[in-house]
């Protein structure tokens, strides 16, 4: 704590993101320097906690104590504010995307053993990215898109959770054309993108954990995919439905419609494609940096 406190002696604004650890750390470190607190509100850690009255006290004296409260989404502020606390002051600023990086031309990166025609998921192997909605909607098209495959690219936290996936995929009769893939490139990851035909995430909302914001459907929009996430998630700030993709009902009855939808006409693939990358250019980082300047310029 005392290295935290020469530290902030040095500078002008303490900038944090999420109150769990982060914030309370930096607040009590604070405590006789006054120097002002950025918070940066992302999704999990932003949340309080049922059955931790302490931390609760904590979460809500910081983001009291902060100079300026920064969420990525609406979506998180009403999941913050769900059981009568109502945040000081705040401004939304989104995530922002390297548009140059995902959009460069890597026709010629080759992936191993990714197939020919395939929707993508990427994201970390956790519950709240709702992969196992993704693989339902997905055995519900299967049959009339026959040459189609499911790439799932993401971490394994080795908790088993990649496991029931795979009890999933074989229950539904589509273990052949499931393929998981993990510690990609960043031009791997770019190619992995180019070739799809769209990108299908749908995060749910656990009594533990949220999707604050959803930074791959941007990503996978600046490659020209059309996206499919789902309503009352993070994935309502990055997905504008019907431009840049579609927002879907929680079930996998409604994301395969989804699919099935963009799959199926080629003239409202190619529009969405076009949409989602004009659409994106509101989230360079460049206009990211600006907003949350901004917010540095009011409180110095």
């Amino acid at each position: 704590m005392s290295a935290l406190r020469a530290s902030f002696r040095e500078t002008d604004i303490i900038h944090v993101f999420d109150p769990v650890p982060y914030g309370i750390l930096a607040t009590i470190a604070n405590i006789g320097l006054k120097k002002p607190i950025v918070i940066n509100a992302f999704g999990t850690y932003a949340l309080f906690q049922r059955g931790r009255p302490l931390k609760n006290a904590l979460i809500r004296w910081t983001y009291r104590k902060a100079a300026a409260i920064i969420v990525v989404s609406d979506f998180v502020r009403s999941q913050i504010e769900k059981d009568g606390f109502h945040l000081p002051p705040f401004t939304i600023i989104p995530v922002g995307v390297d548009v140059e990086r995902f959009s460069a031309d890597t026709r010629n990166t080759q992936v191993a053993s990714l197939p020919s025609s395939y929707i993508l998921s990427v994201g970390g192997l956790k519950e709240r990215k709702g992969f196992r909605t993704t693989i339902q909607a997905f055995a519900k098209v299967a049959d009339a898109f026959p040459s189609l495959q499911l790439v799932i690219i993401g971490k394994d936290f080795h908790d088993g959770y990649k496991e029931e996936l795979i009890r999933l995929v074989e229950e539904k009769g589509v273990m052949d054309r499931v393929h998981f893939f993990s510690g990609l490139s960043d031009e791997e990851l770019r190619a992995a993108y180019a070739h799809a035909e769209l990108f299908v995430l749908c995060p749910i909302t656990t009594e533990s954990a949220i999707e604050g914001f959803g930074m791959v459907y941007l990503e996978a929009n600046t490659a020209g995919l059309p996206v499919v996430g789902t309503k009352n998630t993070g994935a309502e700030a990055a997905i504008q439905d019907g431009v840049n993709g579609f927002l879907a009902e929680g079930n996998p009855e409604d994301v395969s419609e989804k699919i099935r939808n963009i799959l199926a006409h080629p003239e409202l693939r190619e529009r969405m494609s076009r949409g989602g990358k004009q659409y994106v250019q509101n989230f360079t980082w460049a206009n990211v940096a600006q907003m949350t300047i901004d917010v540095y310029n009011k409180i110095l």
